[in-house]
This record gives structure tokens, sequence and C-alpha cells, in this order.
């Protein structure tokens, strides 16, 4: 009764202190415009889709994890992808969305179509649960023990809401593809998808040089002689 107890105080503690921090960053720093017609060109449903946040609470999250990225979204084809926010829990948003963030690709290695539509569904199936502000504060405090348990569940133990990496994490464990082996889907911070052996990164952005050209430059941008 009591742990229940202080579990609600912590939950609803750390809900308010999400809610101040969920503002905007004055001057978020786009570090390459992206090509959005490429990226709906090369998303394949199953990619996750990291991104930079342009929130308060992105670079709380960022500095705590040691990463470049705050948050994740999953692709489902058809220019959607499940995206759980603080603001408005798991929702179904348009890839375009993040036009203005600096974002990054990861895909997984040799999934077969049936998995890949397996972890989609999932993820589909959560549409409408609320964000787990209490996974984000468990998930800050753990960093700084000295001993963690990577086995542990951190967390609403209810199942009702949840946040973006532990959805994406939770939803390809149904199909027997850890993010990280060893580690419960849970404590699972974007930055672990960019760090994971089972996924590989793709670069959907295209140099000056356009996106067909196989020619090889030097640095001042003239072409080299073929041999």
């Amino acid at each position: 009764m009591v742990k229940w107890f202080w579990q609600k105080v912590h939950k609803r503690a750390f809900r308010m202190i999400a809610e101040r921090l969920n503002q905007d960053i004055h001057g978020y720093h786009l570090r390459t415009r992206n090509n959005m017609e490429n990226l709906k060109r090369i998303l394949q449903p199953g990619d996750v889709i990291l991104v930079e946040g342009n929130k308060l609470i992105s670079r709380v999250i960022m500095a705590v994890t040691h990463s470049t990225w705050s948050h994740c979204a999953l692709y489902i084809g058809d220019s959607k992808i499940i995206d759980p926010l603080p603001s408005t829990g798991t929702v179904l948003n348009n890839v375009e969305a993040l036009t203005h963030l600096n974002i990054r690709v990861c895909r997984p290695y040799n999934l077969t179509e049936n998995n890949l539509q397996r972890v989609c569904q999932f993820a589909l199936s959560h549409l409408g649960k609320k964000y787990d502000t209490l996974n984000i504060s468990n998930i800050l405090f753990n960093l700084f023990k000295s001993k963690k348990d990577s086995s542990e569940f951190l967390g609403d133990i209810s199942g009702s809401s949840e946040v973006c990496s532990g959805l994406i994490a939770e939803a390809y464990n149904q199909v027997g593809f850890p993010v990280l082996s060893g580690v419960n889907f849970s404590q699972i911070v974007p930055g672990d998808f960019d760090l994971s052996p089972n996924f590989e990164i793709i670069k959907f952005n295209r140099d000056a040089y356009g996106e067909n050209s196989d020619t090889a430059h030097d640095w001042d941008g003239k072409e080299l002689a073929s041999n």
C-alpha cells in the first residue's frame, strides 16, 4: 500500500515536471535540410525513425542518456508513423511532422515481411494509450545507479501507458527480435536503436552531387578522373 502510494505521488510529480518541460527550444538548429521525398521513397514498414526533439524535455533526455536522440517513431507505411508523445500519448502522425527536425532512419536486419507486419500491428493496437511519465523518470534515475538490473521492468506496471522507445522495443520483442539482448524493453532509450547491432542506419539525404551520381569527387567539388 505504501509502495503504491509513493509510486502514485512520484508519477504525478514527474508528470507535472514533464508538462513544464514540454516547451519548444528557442533557436533549434536543423543541421541539414531533410529531403522528405527521398525519405518517403526509401522508408519501409518497421523502420524506426530517431528524432532530436525540439522540446526542453528532449534536452534532458539527451543529456542523461548521452545521446543525440530523444525520441523515436515507428514507420508503418503510407507515410504514417506510430508516434508516442508526452503531450498526446500514442497517436498516428504523418511523417511530414518530422520535416524540421534532425532525424535518422534505423532498419532491422533480415526480418521477414510477415514479422514486420506483426511489429506494426502490435504498435497499432496501442494507439490511444497515455504517455508513461513514470517510465521516463525511472529510466533517468536508473542511469545514476551504481548497480543496475537490465532485466528489471521500469514504468507503469498496469500497461495503460508507454513511451516511444519502450513501445517499439516491445513490438520487436513480439517476433523475438531484441533491440539489445538481455535488456528489458522498458529500459530501451532512443539512442539504443542507433547502437543496436540488429539495426542498420539508412542514409536518405543526398548531397549536392545528386542522388544518382556515382562519380568520385575531390574535396573542392571537382570530379576525379577515372582510370
